[in-house]
């Protein structure tokens, strides 16, 4: 479970901003919170802010994290730079490390993990446990500057590469600590391609990882109009892949094959008495739309995280998608009958239908903003003073928290008719 994530110095992120999931002491929703190791844990929070404040910068920043710490040690070289990207508009900035610090609820502990990079090396690491007792202090793990270890642990260090993680080192050797926080990693899934979804769900049906039935009924559910459909796995040559958008594949063993899916999709048809005749079949890649298609993506990281429990990250959620699916989708996280493993859900959006009382709690609400160095900050509503008639949407689209962009209809009305007469 999610406690907090911090970052500094990285993209637009100049000083430390913290996304907190920690639940303020407000009374809003309660059945929107949990509680658990003496902490009340959010199961929901949105993000707003205009285009290029910072909003994808921080799922980005999150993506980075899990990905460097799965990958740092099996997947580089001792030659390969780190591809980190610093804040790059401040001459200070440019040369020194990017922090990333993530704290996470596991297995009756909670773990406080971090590290400091540049782009040759590991600069800073660290690793916290705190037990969940009473009474029970923050003990350090380990901790690391540069290639100093300490304290000692038990394994040798010798082959730990200055561009690789020791938890990621640790991993090999089967440390507990690793061992725990490398599967908690696996239950928080960060999406910032929402495209990719759909072959995603092709796959894991065909694979038996999700009933296609759980699928059937979430399409018909979303009043799509889809009453079924079947997937069809493909051999795909290697001069049809240009034709491919946004397709994972998977190599098989045959070295000039690949492996994609497709799918079909049934709807009835109707006679002028409107009693079904029968069903036509399309391909649901091809004839259906964008929503729909996002919807049938969508069913494999619910399915995954809200009967399993974990985390779900998404960069700009509701796009494509109509106001009422986005809002049960939220809702699904947000209450006990359909979330009874405590899953969290947060998201990037510009749709202000959101920003309501009925849908969130004040401390759920969290704006991006960029500040006259074109810097990101980090802030939630609950850092403001709001009467209880406030209307969220419309305070927000008047400016009233910040973090909406600044537009002059004349600027962009020059820009056609500069030289008329």
């Amino acid at each position: 479970m999610l406690i907090e994530f911090s970052v500094q110095n990285y993209r637009s992120f100049n000083q430390k901003v913290t996304l907190s999931m920690v639940a303020g002491s407000i009374k809003e929703h309660p059945e929107h919170v949990f509680e658990v190791c003496g902490l009340k844990l959010l199961k929901s929070g949105v993000l707003y802010g205009a285009n290029a404040s910072g909003k994808s910068n921080l799922i980005k920043a999150m993506a980075f994290m899990k990905r460097f710490i799965l990958f740092s040690q099996t997947k580089t070289s001792s030659t390969d730079i780190i591809a980190v990207t610093p804040f790059l508009l401040d001459a200070k900035t440019r040369t020194e490390p990017s922090f990333f610090e993530l704290s996470l609820l596991i297995s009756g502990s909670i773990y406080r993990y971090g590290f400091e990079i540049n782009r040759k090396e590991i600069v800073h690491e660290w690793l916290y446990e705190k037990k969940c007792a009473p009474y029970s202090r923050e003990k350090l793990i380990f901790k690391r500057n540069l290639q100093a270890v300490e304290p000692q642990q038990g394994i040798d260090l010798s082959k730990l590469r200055n561009n690789a993680l020791l938890l990621s080192f640790l991993d090999q050797y089967n440390d507990k600590h690793a061992k725990q926080f490398f599967a908690a990693l696996g239950n928080i899934r960060i999406i910032t391609d929402t495209g990719k979804l759909f072959q995603k769900t092709l796959q894991m049906i065909s694979n038996g990882s999700m009933p296609q039935q759980w699928v059937q009924q979430l399409l018909i559910a979303a009043d799509v109009g889809i009453d079924d459909f079947i997937v069809i796995e493909k051999e795909i040559d290697w001069n049809e892949l240009n034709d491919l958008i946004n397709i994972e594949i998977n190599v098989k063993n045959n070295p000039g094959a690949w492996k994609a899916y497709t799918s079909q999709v049934l709807h009835k048809y109707y006679n002028s008495e409107k009693d079904t005749i029968d069903v036509e079949t399309f391909d649901l890649q091809d004839a259906e739309s964008m929503g729909t298609k996002l919807m049938f993506g969508f069913a494999e990281p619910l399915y995954r995280i809200l009967t399993g429990g974990g985390v779900l990250i998404i960069d700009e959620m509701d796009k494509s998608l109509h106001y009422f699916l986005t809002k049960v989708i939220i809702e699904l996280f947000q209450k006990s009958r359909s979330n009874p493993h405590n899953a969290q859900l947060y998201f990037t959006t510009h749709d202000v239908a959101y920003l309501e009382k009925m849908s969130f709690r004040r401390d759920e609400i969290w704006f991006a903003e960029k500040n006259t160095k074109n810097a990101s900050n980090l802030y939630s509503l609950a850092e403001f003073k709001v009467r209880n008639d406030a209307s969220y949407g419309k305070d927000y689209l008047r400016a009233k928290y910040g973090a909406v962009p600044y537009t002059d209809f004349d600027k962009f009305a020059k820009l056609l008719t500069d030289g008329d007469e």
